[in-house]
């Protein structure tokens, strides 16, 4: 497998693992990659030679040998990092070599926007800054959420996909990098990433839906609807699209803490669901039969256009998948595969604590780029749900079992 298929494929034990290895905090437990930790003094570092240190990185071939020339790399001061990306070619068939990401990933934990402006500029086809850039933003977003923040808003591409960009001499991001951003920011400060979001406009996504459910307290929840105004005017039978993901908020408030939501200003707001009477309890999914469980799903979604039918398919799915995860997996194997992005969160988030092997084949169906951000969620989703009970990976081939090894190592680190 080439570095460009490690970086852009599925989430890669050489290139991600090793690169959360270089931009990880030094001293944090958290593997979440938006929790920062306060920062730490740390003793002066030894000295090392660069060379032999990229020498080591672009001679490296197995995950483990990556892995383990990639841990140096924070020993190597970040103000050397551009005379060194000129002593080795960069790039290997258009694409960031192995040591290039891994420099660039090191330099974007202190300078994200140098690292971006280095890449933008490097690369031969730009088509690739999208997914090339991906984990210089993620360590970015580690270091710096702010930094990172003011960059997306300024480097927002406001035009439409068919429009040309006014001025390409500095890099630009389409609202669904933006989105991605948003979700790294989201567990660390909710405001900041809501507010963002809001910047930016745009159509309601299955990753608005992600971007609520990474919220991990309901104080964080509380912070992150101080983004919105007229709160008050909330109502669960009549959402307009800017309300859709206020709503997600509430939505995400009741989970963590019913008691608490219904005693707040909003209890109201959400008898049932975020979208209305269309949607069934619980209880209400368990009277119906397979068949009509279905049919039933179709429906509620059938008349829902882009901003509704990401959110109606989570909702469906999280309420469905506690009476019948099977069928419920069934159901979102059937919709249509160009529609993968409105079921990926579904199946990750929802099927993977309750059937993995069910959701990692489902998920595995999806372009390379997605399958790599999906992997992650789903291990989250897992071991959330199961935190003492190791998952069982043997049916699964031997990068995802790797990927998991990795990221759980990770977590315990």
């Amino acid at each position: 497998m080439t570095n460009r298929a490690l970086i852009t494929g599925v989430l890669s034990a050489a290139v991600t693992i090793a690169a959360w290895a270089i931009a990880w905090p030094r001293g944090s437990a958290s593997r979440n990659p938006s929790s920062v930790p306060e920062k730490e003094t740390h003793p002066t570092p030894p000295r090392i030679d660069p060379t032999s240190t990229i020498t080591a990185l672009r001679e490296a071939k197995t995950p483990e040998e990556k892995l383990a020339a990639a841990a140096r790399l924070h020993l190597i001061p970040v103000e050397r990092i551009p005379e060194l990306l000129e002593s080795f070619p960069v790039m290997e068939n258009k694409w960031p070599a192995f040591a290039t990401q891994a420099l660039l990933i090191r330099w974007a934990s202190k300078d994200g926007a140098a690292a971006m402006e280095w890449l933008w500029k490097t690369l031969p086809d730009r088509s690739y800054f999208p997914s090339a850039s991906r984990d210089i933003r993620a360590s970015w977003a580690w270091h710096d959420p702010e930094g990172l923040a003011r960059w997306a808003e300024d480097h927002l591409q406001r035009t439409t996909p068919d429009e040309k960009p006014p001025n390409d001499s500095s890099p630009k991001i389409d609202s669904s990098q933006l989105s991605q951003i948003c979700l790294w920011l989201v567990p660390h400060d909710p405001y900041l990433a809501c507010t963002l979001r809001k910047k930016a406009g745009g159509s309601f996504s299955s990753q608005d839906v992600a971007l609520a459910q990474a919220i991990p307290t309901v104080e964080k929840v509380r912070q992150a609807l101080r983004a919105y105004d007229d709160l008050d005017q909330l109502s669960s039978t009549k959402i307009s699209g800017h309300q859709m993901i206020p709503m997600q908020l509430l939505r995400r408030w009741q989970e963590l803490d019913p008691e608490d939501f219904a005693r707040s200003p909003y209890g109201h707001v959400m008898p049932v669901s975020v979208h209305g009477g269309d949607y069934l309890r619980k209880n209400a999914w368990r009277t119906l039969s397979a068949e009509k469980r279905a049919n039933h799903a179709n429906a509620i979604i059938s008349g829902k256009d882009g901003d509704g039918r990401a959110a109606g398919i989570y909702q469906i799915a999280s309420q469905w998948a506690e009476v019948d995860p099977a069928g419920t997996a069934s159901w979102l194997e059937s919709l249509p595969r160009s529609e993968a992005k409105q079921w990926a969160g579904a199946v990750s988030g929802v099927i993977a604590p309750k059937d993995l092997p069910r959701a990692l084949a489902l998920l595995r169906t999806q372009e390379p780029a997605a399958y790599r951000s999906s992997l992650v969620r789903a291990f989250d989703a897992w071991t959330k749900q199961h935190p003492d009970t190791p998952a069982d990976l043997s049916g699964q081939d031997e990068l995802t079992q790797q990927v998991w090894r990795d990221l759980q190592a990770l977590g315990r680190e």
